[in-house]
């Protein structure tokens, strides 16, 4: 992730607006939480991009290529699907600001992941039979009270 206010000489853009890189495994609720953290920043969103890309990369995380979806093949381990998001936020004037910023994207984008790792779990576990008897037993006992 990166959150920046770009320039042309090391960027090679300029914008009005503070920029925000992620990159991240594709998970359900990721643009949404994303918007949710900028906005409880008080900052508006003026654009946003997001395209789901399949990723080849090295042990270490490095991107070797984006394969065209055509060319993918289903039994590469060494590819990802992955979400690039890419956002434009009112300008964040200092780098603690920036940071600040940063940090909040990046504790929502572990919780996004716990949740999505934790959700079949849970629901194994509500669907566990000795839970429904409980369950119907506390019924029957706030029915009765």
């Amino acid at each position: 992730m990166r959150v920046f206010n770009p320039a042309p000489r090391s960027d090679g853009f300029d914008s009005p607006n503070t920029c925000v890189y992620v990159v991240t495994d594709d998970m359900p609720f990721l643009v949404d939480s994303v918007n949710a953290a900028v906005a409880a920043s008080g900052r508006a969103e003026h654009l946003l991009v997001h395209p789901v890309l399949i990723a080849r990369r090295t042990v270490t995380g490095q991107l070797v290529d984006l394969p065209d979806s055509d060319e993918a093949d289903a039994k590469d381990h060494e590819l990802v699907v992955e979400s690039w998001i890419y956002l434009e936020v009112d300008r964040i004037g200092t780098a603690a600001e920036r940071e600040a910023l940063a940090n909040q994207l990046a504790k929502v984008l572990e919780d996004v992941r716990s949740a999505v790792e934790d959700w079949p779990k849970m629901r194994a576990r509500a669907l566990e039979p000795q839970l429904h008897a409980i369950a119907a037993e506390r019924l029957e006992e706030a029915l009765a009270a």
